[in-house]
């Protein structure tokens, strides 16, 4: 019968001793989905396609902790006149595996396509059929107490209310992955 040599990282010894054989904790993944919409902004922290949502941890049975995913399920903005799209900036979900050929786009959360571009300026269709716009956290973040959001055009100039015909309201729905131990 035919031997075969170890790999190299594995030794002649036993390979059974408890550090194999005893497991790790199990964790466990929890989800849910956070809405965000700009009229709930504090007004300090408002201007138009910009502002700050603090998650009161009031407001949720469960704080956000251990954070590993965030996707993004659905995106309400208005149509901004000339643009095919726009950049949704949420500073602390920025995602390390976007890249682009602008640097708005690169450092940025997600993109998102306005479903017909022959809508007019400041029309509203909630956007749903998005590829998996997802960033991943490793290790997860540790906790989410609030959002920076900023939209913005490809050329990276914050969106103005005059392009969207005075409407101003934006919101998106995401679902967020927590680790539980």
């Amino acid at each position: 019968m035919p031997t075969y040599p170890y790999p190299r990282y594995m030794t002649g010894e036993n390979r059974r001793d408890s550090s194999i054989l005893v497991g790790g904790k199990k964790t466990s993944c929890v989800t849910r989905r956070l809405l965000i919409d700009s009229r709930d902004a504090q007004a300090s922290h408002y201007r138009p396609f910009q502002f700050t949502i603090r998650l009161d941890p009031d407001m949720s049975i469960q704080r956000f902790r251990n954070i590993q995913c965030v996707e993004l399920k659905l995106a309400s903005i208005p149509k901004v006149a000339g643009e095919q799209y726009v950049v949704l900036d949420i500073t602390e979900l920025r995602d390390s595996n976007l890249d682009a050929s602008n640097q708005t786009s690169h450092e940025a959360f997600a993109v998102v396509y306005f479903d017909n571009s022959n809508l007019s300026a400041g029309a509203i269709k909630p956007m749903d059929k998005f590829f998996a716009q997802k960033t991943y956290f490793n290790p997860p973040i540790a906790s989410l107490d609030r959002l920076t959001v900023t939209i913005r055009k490809p050329d990276g100039s914050i969106v103005s209310p005059s392009e969207t015909n005075g409407v101003e309201d934006v919101s998106f729905l995401l679902q967020v992955t927590m680790k539980s131990i």
